[in-house]
């Protein structure tokens, strides 16, 4: 495992060429953010889970990157064995050219490397986990109120990727999920990059304009996205397997689950919306399935990483593939399914 006081000793500066590949969602944004604030030339990818190896890959090998001296992978996992072998002999001929930074329980395996770091500590996401390490550097380098509005922001990602923002009632990180889901990763960027930081007034990270955005969201959401997820499908005795060590079925679990057919950031809203009984509700996406759980018995995922994908216990997704496109179809014909039989 990567040890925080390993990479204090590099004495990192803001000069130098960096690319960093993170996941494309909230919390993977806020590593970029991180990132783009201490070193001026910062290319990044923000990539689903089933193309981190990939675009991994394809930073080590393009000429385009060759002049990149560092390179970050954060809140996404690298999992091809050719691939981590190869980060791992670049590593070692360098003194460090490679890091990674991620909170999901299907990474931890990556800590035998000491170029990685996966933690699963309580409330930690991957934007948390990389402002950690990088907090002393930009310290040193940005204005104080700069650092102050990063650190703050920080907070909030972590808290809502972690799912504390419920418990504390911290409505400003659902806020900041909403306008990421409904703006993109360049607006969010810009937001709270460089210059950008200067129109932050805390304890708000959101601007009036921010806040009108989110009420054209509003909308949508009252008149498209809450019909869609009452018109979706549950089905019933969907089977989760469990394996030995030879990969053989030790036992199934059986589960009823509640499939979203729209492709918009509404995973709090569906869990508020389903029924009582469902114990597991799954959001299929042009190209991935991403699942949430109420139930702690299933892994979703370990399920997730037999598809390609993984994540965390209670959230995780996988790539639509030929090994999973069979259970996506079935979905499908099962949402048309109840519609059928609700029009008799």
């Amino acid at each position: 495992m990567l040890a925080y006081e390993d990479f204090i000793k590099l004495e990192l500066n803001p000069r130098m060429k960096v690319c960093v590949v993170s996941h494309n969602d909230l919390d993977g944004a806020g590593a970029v953010v991180i990132a783009k604030n201490y070193f001026h030339d910062c290319k990044y990818f923000c990539v689903s889970n089933a193309n981190v190896n990939k675009v991994v890959e394809q930073v080590l090998t393009d000429t385009e990157f060759d002049d990149r001296e560092l390179i970050f992978i954060t809140d996404c996992s690298v999992d091809d064995k050719d691939l981590l072998t190869q980060i791992d002999m670049i590593n070692k001929k360098t003194d460090g050219q490679i890091f990674l930074f991620d909170h999901h329980k299907t990474a931890l395996s990556l800590n035998d490397y000491d170029w990685a770091h996966v933690t699963q500590r309580d409330g930690v996401s991957g934007t948390k986990l990389f402002w950690t390490f990088m907090e002393q550097y930009i310290a040193e380098e940005l204005p104080t109120p700069h650092f102050i509005v990063l650190n703050e922001l920080a907070e909030a990602i972590s808290s809502y990727d972690t799912w504390k923002w419920i418990e504390r009632n911290e409505t400003q990180s659902k806020e900041l999920a909403e306008l990421y889901g409904h703006t993109g990763i360049n607006y969010f960027i810009a937001k709270y990059v460089g210059a950008g930081l200067d129109k932050i007034t805390l304890p708000n990270l959101l601007s009036t304009q921010d806040k009108a955005l989110l009420e054209d969201k509003e909308i949508l959401q009252k008149y498209v996205i809450v019909p869609a997820i009452k018109r979706s499908a549950v089905v019933t005795n969907f089977n989760f397997a469990t394996f030995d060590e030879n990969g053989r079925v030790k036992n199934l679990t059986s589960k009823k689950i509640k499939v979203v057919t729209i492709s918009s950031g509404i995973g709090n809203l569906a869990e508020e919306l389903y029924e009582p009984e469902v114990d597991i509700i799954f959001f299929l996406y042009h190209d991935s399935i991403s699942m949430r759980s109420r139930t702690d018995d299933i892994d979703l995922g370990q399920f997730a990483k037999r598809f390609g994908g993984g994540g965390h216990t209670k959230a995780a997704g996988f790539p639509i593939t030929c090994e999973s496109v069979d259970m996506f179809l079935d979905f499908i014909k099962a949402k048309f399914k109840m519609l059928q039989e609700k029009e008799r």
